[in-house]
């Protein structure tokens, strides 16, 4: 069974007065060294998207 590994880029690139910031959303497959171009959204800040965070121990980086 082959899994499909795969990283999703969250970056807030705006935020506005009116609560709304910008989202842009990438994906990044490892099985095909392939990455999507960014998506953008707004989002309204008081029910934001659900953001991931990944310690960079598990990447293997020393903090």
């Amino acid at each position: 069974m082959l899994f499909q590994k795969f990283s999703i880029i969250q970056v807030i690139n705006k935020t506005f007065n009116n609560g709304t910031v910008l989202v842009g959303i990438s994906i990044i497959s490892w099985n095909t060294s392939m990455q999507s171009k960014f998506s953008y959204s707004l989002v309204n800040s008081t029910l934001p998207l659900p953001f991931y965070y990944v310690s960079p121990l598990l990447l293997g980086e020393k903090t």
